[in-house]
């Protein structure tokens, strides 16, 4: 599925957050802006307290705020819908990720013999 980019302004609506959770963010932007989320509802971080204002920013800037410092990842993977996800580690070791790597070892079959 193709990963959309987009530089949507939120300039229909002015929003204060205030002492809200970032799971009852996610509901004020849903219901007063036509995006759709989709997440699972034990998501790391998803009961921090933030207050965050919306005034003509892309959904991006605001996802990017908003999540900051959190263990909360976003894909929008349509004009109108978009993935929250747990951040997945990133491997520090370059050998981890170069794609080949070395496995030593035998191979033994089930007498124990190699």
């Amino acid at each position: 599925m193709k990963n959309y980019h987009l530089k949507m302004l939120i300039s229909s609506c002015v929003l204060n957050i205030t002492n809200k959770t970032i799971a009852q963010a996610i509901k004020v932007i849903e219901g007063n802006t036509g995006y759709k989320f989709f997440y699972a509802e034990n998501l790391p971080d998803f009961n921090k307290k933030v207050n965050f204002k919306i005034d003509n920013k892309s959904i991006e800037t605001i996802l990017t705020s908003l999540l900051k410092d959190t263990e909360i990842a976003y894909v929008i993977k349509s004009p109108k819908q978009i993935i929250l996800s747990k951040k997945t580690s990133q491997i520090s070791d370059p050998k981890a990720t170069s794609g080949t790597f070395t496995i030593r070892g035998q191979v033994k079959g089930s007498d124990v013999e190699p």
